[in-house]
């Protein structure tokens, strides 16, 4: 799944809470598939970059779910704290969850299945004069941000 041009969050003196300090990509899809099959997210993966000053804290949300399911939702985060070097210099960040099967949320067996997928990242500080940024960066092979994810296919057990 690919975001368009900029998944940027930033905070610091002078920057506005409401329009900068968090940002979300929400994508709804159908997934027709045959009779006798289902599906389930497998593996999340992002990859970011990264550069907070103490005391500023990045958040990185993940959530799928299955529209026509009631409790057909699973959710993910990883969080990055300001404050290390690495962190005050720039550091790149790569979160990839692999979910246990028990853990996995299934489709309907068969048919049509609506698909939800939300990512957010936030910023947070007590401090209103730290400074930070975070970006869910570009992939080297087509130059778009990305957020993926890998289904497991199954038969159904009725």
């Amino acid at each position: 799944m690919a975001f368009g041009d900029a998944a940027t969050a930033t905070i610091g003196p002078g920057i506005p809470r409401l329009q900068n300090h968090g940002k979300n990509c929400v994508v709804h899809f159908t997934i027709r598939h045959p009779s006798g099959i289902v599906f389930a997210v497998e593996e999340v993966f992002h990859n970011g970059y990264a550069t907070l000053d103490p005391g500023v804290n990045a958040t990185v949300h993940s959530t799928h779910v299955f529209s026509n399911i009631d409790t057909g939702y699973d959710s993910w985060q990883a969080r990055l704290q300001g404050g290390s070097q690495s962190a005050a210099a720039g550091q790149t960040f790569s979160n990839h969850i692999n979910i246990s099967e028990k853990g996995m949320v299934w489709s309907n067996c068969g048919g049509t299945s609506s698909f939800g997928f939300h990512l957010r990242i936030q910023l947070t500080s007590g401090d209103a004069n730290a400074k930070g940024s975070m970006t869910i960066s570009k992939d080297s092979v087509g130059n778009q941000l990305v957020q993926g994810f890998k289904l497991r296919w199954k038969e159904c057990r009725w």
